[in-house]
């Protein structure tokens, strides 16, 4: 039986990650996710990012290509925002992938949009990042 445990490391040009045991990804249940994910309306009425979307879907199919910062980041916020968005259902479908994904959750948004857009913030990168090396250890 295999881990399932991913282990990441990040590229040196940035915040963009590299699975180092992509085999132990469930592509299937990844897939069943995300698509939920996207059809997700809840009381919000707000789609997934169609950007994002479109890369979880190349990622998902090929794990060994690098996860782009902006691609996990977007994730992360639908349940890390402090908002009612961040108890809809559409939330917890992105921290259970999140969950089959990393092994730590950051403490808080990885992006601030109206600073940064969709790019990581250092400081809260480093810290989650730090976490997740140390669990990913384990």
């Amino acid at each position: 039986m295999r881990s399932k445990k991913l282990k990441w490391d990040r590229l040196v040009n940035g915040f963009d990650l590299i699975c180092l045991n992509p085999d132990q990804l469930d592509q299937k249940v990844a897939r069943i996710l995300l698509r939920k994910i996207k059809i997700i309306y809840d009381d919000f009425k707000k789609p997934f990012d169609e950007d994002a979307s479109k890369l979880w879907q190349e990622w998902i199919e090929n794990p060994r290509q690098p996860l782009q910062e902006t691609t996990y980041c977007v994730l992360s916020n639908w349940f890390l925002t402090e908002s009612p968005a961040s108890i809809s259902i559409r939330a917890g479908l992105a921290l259970i992938l999140w969950h089959k994904l990393f092994c730590a959750i950051p403490d808080s948004r990885l992006s601030d949009w109206k600073i940064s857009g969709r790019k990581v913030i250092p400081c809260e990168f480093e810290r989650w990042w730090k976490k997740q090396q140390q669990y990913q250890k384990d």
